[in-house]
C-alpha cells in the first residue's frame, strides 16, 4: 500500500502539510504528476515553475510533463516524458529523484543531450524545492530532478533550482517512508503514472 497511516506521520511530513498552494505566482506555469506505488495511487504533486527566474530550465521541465518532446522512430515521430517514469532514488532527509527516461533510446532534454547551469539564484532552503540533478557534473542538465524533503543548502551553486511543491507534500511524505537499499534505490517501484500542465485559474478553482 502507498498510504500510510496518519499516526505513523513524522514532524517532517507534518511541515510539509504547512505549505499550501498561495506560494503559486499567477504568471507561473503550473504542472502535475501524478504518483503510483506498485499500481496504487500516491496521489498528485502540484509544482509551480520559476519561469522568470530560469526560464530556460523550467522550458525543459515543462514540455517534459507535457510529453511534448519526440525523437524520430517508425512510422514517424514519437512523443516522450516523464508518464511513466521512475523516481529510483531517496535519499534520507533530503530529496527524492526521479526523471530518468530510459524506455526509448536517444532520448533528450528539450536543448540536447545536456544544456548548461542557467543560474543559481533560488536557494534550496526548504522542503519542496524542485531542481535539476546532475550527478555532481556541472552543466549535465538533462531529464532527471529531484525534490527536496528537508532544507539541502550545500546544494546550493551546484544544482539549479527552478520550481516549488505547492501541493502534495504528503505524497512526498508516502514516497520517503518506502524502505531502500544502501544505495538509496527503493524496495518497490515508484512511478509517474501520468504528468502534464494545469492552468492558474483551474488548479484554484480545485
Amino acid at each position: 500500500m502507498c498510504s500510510p497511516s496518519a499516526k505513523n506521520m513524522s514532524p517532517q511530513y507534518t511541515k510539509w502539510m504547512e505549505f499550501n498552494e498561495s506560494l503559486a505566482h499567477p504568471s507561473d506555469p503550473v504542472v502535475f504528476l501524478d504518483i503510483e506505488s506498485d499500481s496504487v495511487s500516491c496521489g498528485r504533486i502540484i509544482i509551480d515553475l520559476m519561469v522568470d527566474v530560469v526560464p530556460q530550465t523550467t522550458e525543459n521541465f515543462k514540455q517534459l510533463c507535457a510529453g511534448a518532446l519526440t525523437i524520430p522512430g517508425n512510422g514517424g515521430q514519437i512523443e516522450y516524458g516523464y508518464r511513466g517514469t521512475n523516481f529510483d532514488r531517496i535519499v534520507k532527509d533530503k530529496y527524492v529523484k526521479g526523471g530518468k527516461i530510459t524506455e526509448v533510446h536517444g532520448c533528450k532534454s528539450l536543448y540536447g543531450d545536456y544544456f548548461p547551469n542557467e543560474n543559481f539564484l533560488v536557494s534550496h532552503d526548504a522542503p519542496g524545492i524542485v531542481s535539476m540533478f546532475n550527478d555532481g557534473i556541472q552543466d549535465h542538465n538533462g531529464t532527471e530532478f529531484l525534490i527536496t524533503t528537508e532544507a539541502c543548502p550545500e546544494l546550493d551553486g551546484l544544482n539549479v533550482a527552478f520550481g516549488k511543491v505547492i501541493r502534495g507534500f504528503e505524497v512526498l511524505g508516502k514516497i520517503c517512508q518506502i524502505p531502500t537499499n544502501e544505495q538509496g534505490e527503493p524496495s518497490k517501484e515508484i512511478k509517474i503514472s501520468n504528468s502534464g500542465m494545469i492552468s492558474y485559474y483551474n488548479f484554484h478553482e480545485k
